[in-house]
C-alpha cells in the first residue's frame, strides 16, 4: 500500500469516528426523549478500510403501530371516563336533592294525604312536592342537554385538533429530504393523531405514509382532507356527526373524538330516552287516577301534571292555584275518603304490565347502568394506561438510549479518532523525511 493510500485511508478513518462521535453524542442529548429513536452508525469496509459511513434509525415499526392501535382505545375510553364523571354529578346519586330522593317525597306525601284527606297543610305538601318533582325532571333534562352541548364543543375541539395534525403531517409528507429527525416528529405527530381519531397507516416503498381514517383517506401524497362537526336534530338530544369537506360522514369510533360522539349519541341519550320514559310514565299514571276522582269541593277530571316528558313536566296549573281541586276521593260528596290518594301512592309500587317493573325500578336500574358503564370506561383506561406503559417500556429498551452504551461507544470513537489522527500524523513524518532526502 502507498504512502498515499494509507493517507487517506486515515483521512477517511477521521471523518466516519467524527460522525460516529457526533451520532453518539446526539443519543447522549436525546437519553430522557421518549421520541426520539436512537441513531446507528454502520459503517462500509472495503479493502482499503472504512470508505463511508451510514447513519441509521434504529426503529420497530410492529411496535409502534401497536402503541398507536391501543391509544385508540385508550382515548376512547379515558375521555368517556371524564365525562363520566359529569353525569354522576347531574345524577348525584344518592342525595337530598336527587331524583329519587324527591320521588320519595312525592309518593309518601300521598300516603299521608290517603290518611287525612281533608288536611290543607297535607295537600299544600303534595302540592309543593308534586312541583318539586316536575323541576327535578326538567332540572335533569336541562343538565342533561347542557352535557350534550358541552360535548358538542369538546368534539369540536377534538376536530380542530385533527385538523391541525393533519396540515403538519402533510407539510412533513411534502418533505423531500427523509431525515431521522423529520420521521421521528412524523411518528410524534401520528401517535398524536391516534389519542384523537381511528386510524390506519400505509407504508410505500419509499417511506412515505398514506393515513386513513373512518373510510377516507387523510393523507394521501400531497392531498390532505379534513373534517369538521354537525348536528342532527332528533326527538331527544342533537346527534353529533363527523364530516368531510365535501359534506361525507365519516365513521370515527375510536380515540378522544370517537369517545366524545359515542358518549353523546349513544350513552347520554338513552340516559335522557330513560328519564323521559320515567317521566311520562308518572305523568300518564297519576293522572290517569287523578282525573277519575274527587276533590273536596266535588271537582273531578283534573290531571295532577301537565306536560308529556322530562323537559316539560308540570304542575297543573288549576291545582296549583287551588289545592282543594287534589282529588282523592272515589265519589262524589265523601271527603273522608282517601282511597284515590292511596292509589297514587301506591303507584311507585305498580308493576308495569310490559316490563314487569315499577317506576322506582326503572329509575333505579337507570342510576345503576350509568354507574356500572361508567366503572367500565374508567376500568378499561386504567388497563389501556397500563398496556400502553408496557409497549413503550418495550419501545425504549430497543429503540430508547442506554447512557452506558453510548458512553462506551462514546469512548471507543474517541480512541479510533485517536488512533486515525497518530497514522496521519506518522504517514506526514514520513512524507516530510522523503521531501528532506529529495
Amino acid at each position: 500500500m502507498s504512502i498515499t493510500s494509507i493517507y487517506e485511508a486515515s483521512r477517511r478513518s477521521l471523518s466516519n469516528q467524527q460522525a460516529a462521535i457526533n451520532v453518539t453524542a446526539q443519543n447522549i442529548t436525546n437519553a430522557n426523549n421518549e421520541n426520539f429513536s436512537r441513531r446507528k452508525i454502520d459503517f462500509n469496509f472495503k479493502s482499503t478500510g472504512i470508505s463511508s459511513q451510514n447513519v441509521e434509525r434504529v426503529h420497530d415499526k410492529f411496535l409502534e403501530n401497536q402503541i398507536r392501535l391501543e391509544n385508540q382505545e385508550y382515548g376512547r375510553a379515558n375521555v368517556q371516563s371524564s365525562l363520566f364523571k359529569n353525569v354522576e354529578i347531574i345524577f348525584g346519586e344518592p342525595g337530598e336533592s336527587s331524583l329519587s330522593s324527591v320521588m320519595e317525597k312525592f309518593w309518601n306525601s300521598w300516603d299521608e294525604l290517603s290518611n287525612d284527606p281533608e288536611s290543607e297543610v297535607k295537600r299544600i305538601l303534595v302540592g309543593n312536592s308534586g312541583e318539586q318533582l316536575a323541576n327535578s325532571f326538567n332540572s335533569l333534562n336541562d343538565r342533561m342537554e347542557n352535557l350534550s352541548r358541552e360535548s358538542a364543543s369538546m368534539a369540536q375541539d377534538k376536530v380542530t385538533k385533527v385538523n391541525a395534525l393533519i396540515d403538519q403531517l402533510g407539510v412533513v409528507n411534502r418533505t423531500a429530504n427523509r431525515s431521522a429527525e423529520l420521521l421521528d416528529k412524523e411518528d410524534i405527530i401520528i401517535n398524536d393523531l391516534s389519542k384523537l381519531i381511528n386510524i390506519q397507516i400505509k407504508e410505500d416503498e419509499t417511506g412515505r405514509k398514506s393515513v386513513r381514517s373512518g373510510g377516507y383517506s387523510l393523507i394521501n401524497g400531497s392531498e390532505v382532507t379534513k373534517f369538521s362537526v354537525s348536528s342532527v336534530n332528533s326527538d331527544s338530544l342533537q346527534k353529533l356527526e363527523i364530516t368531510t369537506e365535501r359534506g361525507d360522514k365519516v365513521n370515527i369510533n375510536s380515540g378522544e373524538l370517537g369517545g366524545v360522539l359515542e358518549f353523546n349519541n349513544e350513552y347520554l341519550k338513552s340516559y335522557k330516552n330513560d328519564i323521559d320514559v320515567i317521566a311520562k310514565s308518572i305523568i300518564d299514571k297519576v293522572n290517569e287516577k287523578h282525573s277519575t276522582g274527587y276533590g273536596l269541593n266535588n271537582s273531578t277530571g283534573n290531571n295532577f301534571f301537565a306536560g308529556t316528558k322530562a323537559k316539560n313536566i308540570q304542575l297543573n296549573k288549576n291545582l296549583k292555584d287551588d289545592f282543594s281541586l287534589i282529588a282523592t276521593s272515589s265519589a262524589q260528596n265523601t271527603i273522608g275518603d282517601g282511597s284515590i290518594a292511596q292509589e297514587i301512592a301506591n303507584i311507585r309500587s305498580t308493576l308495569d304490565d310490559e316490563t314487569g317493573r315499577s317506576i322506582d325500578d326503572n329509575y333505579q336500574i337507570l342510576v345503576t347502568n350509568v354507574s356500572v358503564d361508567g366503572n367500565k370506561e374508567n376500568f378499561i383506561s386504567q388497563n389501556q394506561d397500563k398496556i400502553i406503559t408496557q409497549l413503550r417500556a418495550q419501545k425504549a429498551s430497543y429503540s430508547g438510549v442506554s447512557l452506558d452504551e453510548e458512553m462506551t461507544n462514546l469512548l471507543k470513537y474517541e480512541r479510533a479518532y485517536q488512533a486515525a489522527a497518530k497514522v496521519a500524523q506518522a504517514v506526514d513524518e514520513i512524507m516530510k523525511t522523503i521531501l528532506q532526502l529529495v
